[in-house]
């Protein structure tokens, strides 16, 4: 007997893509089902056309997505397989870093993995960071504010109040990737979440102000009442974050956990975290870390002359 996890529209045009089959409603009605682990995070193109081809033959009709831009996930689930998912955030151009993170969910044979959010900024490696991402199979690819900067560009409403050197920074950032690849950021949605034994699992970059026009302000030092009005999830959830870079694990009415920025910080360890999803029993939730090159972030900050770097290096040795 199988876990089915299905998973509504996470990437509806990489999907469309691959199976030939055309948008033509505002919500594209493609559910993913995970019928069994997947050992590799990255697989050919012609791979992965066959997996997605078959996934789609046997999805039948599972679930339906609300809102494109906002997957909504369904568990449907047989027997007591465990499937396993790695969360990890704020990755920040950091490449030694994330492929020591996902070495990491490779061991642990993750079958999903989820990136909160803040793919690029800080960092110098934006272009490979992307890249990377964007070849993962069975990866939900969360909007976080810098993403936002990059996609947006000087039109993002918060240029206007950045100092001279941060705009600079943005606009490096943005200049070292390709048009494609800010196109397919552009698609990224805010949240992820899925339903398993009673508990939701819900992933986000940070909570939404209400009108959705930005992230909200960052809570420090706060009660957890304050985490649950603010995010205001589905109860009881367990909500992955980032946003903020220091690890966290708070309990409420609800659970709130950020693993920690996987790409600044503690220098030069990545930090991480794995859900287990069993129908018998609650989510079991671990938090790793893995080190990485870090002096190949440094001679590569300076090497590409990244503006606002000694800012970076000073984020970057931020043991928070």
């Amino acid at each position: 007997m199988w876990v089915r996890i299905a998973l509504v529209a996470w990437a509806e045009k990489r999907l469309a893509m691959a199976s030939g089959i055309g948008v033509d409603q505002p919500v594209f009605r493609i559910v993913l089902v995970l019928l069994s682990r997947v050992p590799a995070l990255r697989t050919s193109s012609c791979h992965r056309r066959s997996m997605t081809m078959r996934l789609i033959d046997r999805l039948g009709t599972i679930g339906r997505a609300e809102e494109a831009r906002i997957p909504s996930p369904f568990v449907h689930s047989e027997g007591n397989r465990t499937v396993r998912i790695g969360i990890f955030t704020d990755i920040h151009a950091n490449f030694p870093a994330l492929e020591a993170v996902l070495g990491a969910f490779a061991a642990e044979q993750c079958d999903i993995v989820v990136h909160t959010g803040d793919a690029v900024g800080y960092g110098p490696h934006p272009g490979e960071v992307v890249e990377r991402l964007l070849g993962l199979e069975n990866a939900i690819l969360l909007m976080g504010n810098h993403d936002e900067y990059a996609v947006q560009g000087p039109a993002h409403a918060h240029m206007a109040g950045m100092d001279p050197v941060e705009r600079a920074h943005q606009a490096w950032v943005r200049s070292h990737l390709t048009e494609r690849q800010i196109a397919a950021m552009a698609e990224w949605p805010y949240l992820y979440q899925v339903q398993t034994s009673g508990v939701h699992l819900v992933a986000c970059h940070y909570a939404r102000l209400t009108d959705g026009s930005d992230f909200a302000p960052i809570l420090r030092n706060a009660p957890p009442a304050a985490f649950d009005a603010l995010f205001a999830p589905p109860e009881p959830a367990i909500v992955f974050y980032g946003h903020d870079h220091p690890a966290a694990d708070i309990q409420g009415r609800s659970r709130f956990i950020d693993p920690g920025s996987a790409g600044v910080g503690n220098f030069p360890v990545a930090r991480y975290a794995v859900v287990d999803l069993r129908d018998d029993s609650a989510p079991g939730v671990r938090f790793g870390s893995v080190r990485y090159d870090g002096d190949r972030v440094l001679r590569d900050l300076e090497a590409r002359q990244m503006p606002g770097r000694s800012y970076v290096i000073a984020t970057l040795r931020d043991n928070a």
